[in-house]
């Protein structure tokens, strides 16, 4: 048996991890032409770290990453809205850990023989022939195997191929990451909340800073998209320390931007012999941090669908009827949760503060098992 996968990325690789494991032959496409040190940072929740404890190769992650021990929402003044430390008897469920993409995914790399890895490769469509799948790509050249697993992202063409009307739905803002050094002695995970919009910090791996800049505005707007390091921080002028500090100390070329977007839930992973996981089944908007936790979990849900089924059609449709809810859920919640932190009214700004302030912590517990069960 032989299982093709259609995406590289952190999906791809560590289902062709897990695969490997069960003894399935497995080759990975990936779009891009190489593989360079790009892309910003992601926090791997506690979810996220179970599924990679079950997989078995958590080690190499947890150690080359940062421990995430306490968060806080801020004010643009920088007083405090929300902050969570978690006690020690908590750490299990809220313990989370920041690294760079390239590092994860270079680690995960590391599994996989580089004889099963093709770059240059992009997938336009597929085709059943003789009882295979065959993967067309845009160069001309095909991949033939007995199952096809697309974890393409978000703007997935095998998925358009089988659900033509699911493309992705613009949030509402545009976001702008970058990468620098952590010259600041930051422990602790932050966003704060403004009328301006907001602004991460998240310390990772390499004594870096990974923060992202979230402004609202139509996904077209060419001011908007034409910002700069020099626009951002004035955007952000007047929010506290060391905001203005960090955006100053970023040059242009280390700035990534994208517009926010999710897919709306689908009705459908499996289609017989093709499964879609990842961003390609369910991309969700970055406000849970969930994304690539939530391929993780894929990835988890799959391996022990095949251990217990060992058909592969079975263990697809299995795969599906596990994961509809928990992953809906997520693209729902965030999508909310993105919408309150965003918002610019004065009045909405002051009750949202209040009511986020006066939350028990049983109860943002509560909330958070939803998401880290």
């Amino acid at each position: 048996m032989k299982v093709i996968i259609n995406g590289g990325g952190i999906a791809g690789l560590t289902c062709a991890i897990a695969l490997n494991k069960l003894g399935i032959e497995t080759e990975v496409y990936e779009a891009a032409q190489e593989i360079k040190p790009v892309g910003a940072g992601l926090v791997l929740q506690s979810n996220a770290i179970k599924a990679l404890e079950y997989l078995g190769i958590e080690v190499k992650i947890i150690e080359a990453g940062n421990p995430i021990n306490q968060a806080a929402i801020y004010k643009a003044n920088g007083k405090v809205i929300k902050k969570q430390k978690p006690e020690s008897k908590n750490r299990e469920l809220f313990g989370g850990i920041a690294i760079h993409r390239n590092t994860l995914h270079n680690i995960l790399k590391s599994y996989l023989d580089d004889k099963i890895f093709f770059l240059n490769k992009r997938a336009e469509s597929f085709t059943s022939v003789d009882d295979k799948v065959v993967l067309n790509f845009d160069d001309g050249t095909q991949a033939e195997g007995d199952y096809l697993i697309s974890t393409d992202g978000i703007n997935s063409n095998i998925r358009q191929q089988l659900i033509p009307g699911s493309k992705p739905r613009y949030a509402g803002y545009l976001c702008w990451r970058a990468v620098v050094d952590n010259a600041f002695n930051i422990k602790e995970a932050s966003e704060t909340w403004g009328r301006k919009g907001r602004f991460g910090i998240v310390p990772i791996n390499d004594n870096k800073i990974y923060w992202f800049a979230v402004i609202t505005g139509h996904e077209f707007d060419s001011r908007l998209n034409q910002f700069t390091v020099e626009n951002i921080a004035e955007h952000f002028s007047g929010y506290h320390s060391p905001i203005p500090e960090i955006i100053n100390s970023t040059p242009n070329d280390a700035l990534i931007k994208n517009s926010i977007s999710d897919l709306k839930p689908l009705d459908r992973f499996a289609f017989d012999k093709v499964l879609l996981i990842g961003d390609a089944a369910h991309a969700t908007t970055p406000n849970l941090g969930q994304g690539a936790c939530q391929a993780i979990e894929d990835v988890m849900v799959l391996h022990q669908e095949i251990s217990i089924k060992k058909d592969m059609l079975q263990a697809f449709q299995s795969f599906e009827e596990r994961r509809f809810e928990k992953t809906k859920f997520i693209i729902d919640a965030s999508r909310k949760m993105g919408a309150i932190a965003q918002t610019s009214n004065p009045v909405a700004i002051a009750v949202r503060n209040f009511l986020f302030g006066i939350t028990p912590e049983f109860v943002t517990e509560r909330q958070l098992r939803k998401i880290y069960n």
